[in-house]
């Protein structure tokens, strides 16, 4: 008999989506399924959707919380309610080509690993066209971890693997999927990537990624997010083998946010929390990381460190107009 797969999705007003995704996991080619969808406390009329649904998916399973929590919250109810040896998490505006768990299933299987990753991922826009969410050649097998995808809907997951983690996602913060990841890929020997079927992520505008793209921010999430990460790392004695991901995020972030002082400032508390052990392990950080580590560290406000930004940029470009003008004179 085939194993049971616990299909977790999230539903948080997406009324418009949500047949489309119900749908791609009701018609999967893999039949051994239990369905779990969270009421996130949603406005619309997503819940008459899947009750209309329930009346003929025996393995359609609704529960709720009892006000809204966010997506990383939700996430786990429905991970702590689910049966299945497997675990998988959907997002509701999003769904998967009719043979994604069964391919992914065969792979977990025949690799005998805990966790795997699909990163055929097709973004789709509300006009209708498509476009590859990873830029990189396509292989099957054993790759580097850099070669996996971040976000959750990617994985397959054994249950009692996930269950060693003290979280799975951080409740009550944004960017869950970075706590996810991080401590996911460290806790794996190895990743097995397959891209034999398909995701098809929805750039929903109305979503949380979708409001935020293009836009500023106004939450120090990120921080909180990556100081778990670290104090994971710290837990479980990974930080003399791997790099704490403080640098893209942050520096990011720290471009576009509402309060760019409260954001320096509270970054730069963390990194004098991590700097004994970002010292002390150098050699795992590139040197573009732990110069921004430094400019952080060594400034004493957001308008100190971004004058030296400057100073700097305005060097490299007279260094860069300088050689110029040396190679138009040779010439």
């Amino acid at each position: 008999m085939e194993d049971l797969i616990s299909v977790i999705i999230p539903v948080y007003d997406v009324e418009k989506y949500l047949e489309r995704c119900l749908n791609s996991v009701i018609n999967q080619t893999y039949k051994n399924l239990e369905i779990i969808c969270v009421n996130d406390s949603t406005p619309d009329n997503s819940v008459e959707i899947i009750k209309k649904y329930q009346k003929n998916i025996k393995n359609l399973n609704l529960i709720a919380n009892a006000s809204r929590m966010g997506l990383a919250h939700t996430r786990s109810v429905g991970y702590k309610k689910a049966k299945g040896k497997y675990i998988y998490f959907l997002d509701s505006d999003d769904w998967i080509k009719e043979d994604f768990i069964e391919k992914m299933y065969e792979a977990i299987v025949k690799n005998n690993q805990e966790a795997i990753c699909c990163t055929n991922i097709k973004n789709v826009y509300p006009d209708g066209t498509m476009s590859d969410l990873l830029k990189r050649d396509f292989k099957e097998g054993f790759m580097p971890y850099t070669k996996s995808c971040m976000m959750a809907w990617s994985w397959l997951l054994k249950k009692d693997f996930l269950d060693k983690f003290d979280c799975i996602f951080p409740s009550g913060l944004r960017y869950e999927d970075n706590y996810f990841y991080n401590v996911l890929i460290r806790s794996l020997e190895n990743v097995y990537i397959i891209n034999s079927t398909q995701y098809y992520h929805y750039e929903n505008p109305q979503s949380t990624m979708g409001k935020a793209k293009g836009r500023t921010i106004d939450n120090f999430d990120i921080i909180e997010v990556i100081d778990l990460v670290y104090e994971n790392y710290k837990k479980t004695n990974k930080l003399s083998h791997w790099s704490i991901p403080f640098f893209y995020m942050p520096k990011y972030m720290l471009n576009i946010h509402t309060n760019k002082d409260e954001f320096f400032l509270k970054l730069k508390e963390f990194y004098k929390k991590i700097q004994a052990d970002v010292i002390s392990n150098k050699e795992l950080y590139s040197q573009i990381e732990l110069k921004f580590f430094n400019e952080i560290i060594n400034s004493n406000s957001y308008g100190e460190y971004k004058k030296y930004q400057t100073s700097i940029i305005g060097a490299l470009r007279q260094n860069v107009k300088e050689q110029n003008g040396r190679i138009n004179q040779k010439v």
